[in-house]
């Protein structure tokens, strides 16, 4: 009898002992669980402040840029207004249908670099420069672009009297690839306020700068 009470005591002392043991184990992976909870809800809460924080950040970037703007379109104002004149259209119309008031002078220019930049594409290759100096110039440039929209930026050096204006603008040539930049100077009677016209008739437009890739070079005869 006292054998079968203490087989009893030990049956129900590992019983107790699996109990305690799993009770053990469910809070252990309960305990585990909320803390893999409590770590995402982290994880996420600290994603949303990072955004937040870079959102705060763009933002204020976003006002200083709108700051700058505003101040660039305030100090361009007096300029920009005339480039909304009903000249510009024509101005541009007349400029890109006479080609030949690109200087030769920069078309040589850009012709010189072209060579020099073949011989030495032909000298880092190995091969013998067949580039002869003697070789015609050949370039033909034209104020439309062939690959997208035309450059034609005209600004108003006197808005008030419109007395002269500046129109930057670029040229391209399509046999070789190659673009030229250009300022232009329009001058405007002081009077009635028209454009400068030669003894033909035709717009004077006079070459100050031209850029063919380096830098920018004061056309002849200008200062």
């Amino acid at each position: 009898m006292r054998f079968r009470e203490e087989v009893l005591a030990k049956i129900f002392t590992y019983i107790t002992v699996v109990l305690l043991l799993g009770v053990v184990i469910f809070e252990a992976w309960s305990l585990q669980s909320e803390r893999t909870k409590t770590k995402e809800i982290q994880e996420t809460a600290d994603t949303l402040r990072e955004n937040l924080d870079t959102m705060i950040s763009m933002n204020a970037s976003l006002q200083e840029d709108n700051e700058e703007l505003q101040e660039f379109q305030s100090m361009w104002l007096p300029y920009a207004a005339f480039v909304e004149s009903s000249e510009v259209l024509e101005l541009k119309t007349d400029l890109f249908i006479r080609p030949d008031l690109i200087p030769q002078e920069a078309i040589d220019a850009a012709w010189e670099q072209l060579l020099a930049q073949q011989e030495e594409e032909q000298e880092d290759s190995g091969g013998s420069s067949g580039t002869d100096e003697e070789e015609e110039n050949t370039l033909e440039f034209a104020f439309d672009n062939p690959d997208g929209e035309d450059v034609f930026l005209p600004l108003g050096t006197d808005a008030a009297h419109r007395r002269c204006c500046l129109v930057y603008t670029a040229a391209f040539e399509k046999r070789e690839g190659l673009t030229m930049e250009l300022l232009y100077e329009v001058g405007f009677d002081a009077e009635d306020g028209s454009v400068e016209l030669d003894e033909n008739g035709e717009v004077i437009w006079r070459c100050v700068a031209y850029n063919t890739g380096e830098e920018w070079i004061f056309a002849e005869g200008e200062e």
